[in-house]
C-alpha cells in the first residue's frame, strides 16, 4: 500500500480511483474518431483548464456541480492525449492508446488494448 501511495503522490486518492475507471472508458467512446476530432477535443479542455477554473475547483472543491464538470473535463484531456505518441502521465498514472517505448509500468487497465469494452 505505501508503494500505491507514493505512486499518486500529489493526487488526492478519490481523484487517482476516479480517473483510473473513467479515462480508459473515455478512451474508448473515442477509439473510431479522427486526430483530428481528438485535437479538437483536447484544445477545448485546455481552454477550459487555462481559464484556471476547473483545476481549482478539482483542488479545492466547490459546493455547486462544478466538481463533476471539472472531474469529466479532466477525463476528456487526459483521454485525448492518451492517443499522441508516448500517451499521457499525471501524477504517476499512465494512459496510452499504444504500447512504446519505455512505457512506464502501470496497472493493466492504462492501456487502450487491455481498456474493459464501454
Amino acid at each position: 500500500m505505501q508503494d500505491e501511495r507514493a505512486r499518486h503522490e500529489g493526487l488526492d486518492e478519490n481523484l487517482a480511483a476516479g480517473l483510473l475507471v473513467a479515462v480508459p472508458q473515455r478512451m474508448q467512446e473515442i477509439r473510431g474518431w479522427t486526430p483530428e476530432q481528438r485535437a479538437n477535443d483536447a484544445a477545448w479542455v485546455v481552454e477550459l483548464m487555462r481559464a484556471g477554473a476547473a483545476g481549482d475547483v478539482l483542488l479545492y472543491g466547490a459546493k455547486d456541480g462544478r466538481p463533476a464538470a471539472a472531474f469529466a473535463a479532466l477525463v476528456r484531456g487526459l483521454a485525448a492525449l492518451a492517443y499522441v505518441e508516448g500517451g499521457v502521465t499525471v501524477a504517476g498514472l499512465h494512459w496510452c492508446a499504444a504500447r512504446h517505448i519505455e512505457c512506464p509500468t502501470g496497472p493493466q487497465w492504462a492501456h487502450l488494448d487491455q481498456a474493459a469494452p464501454g
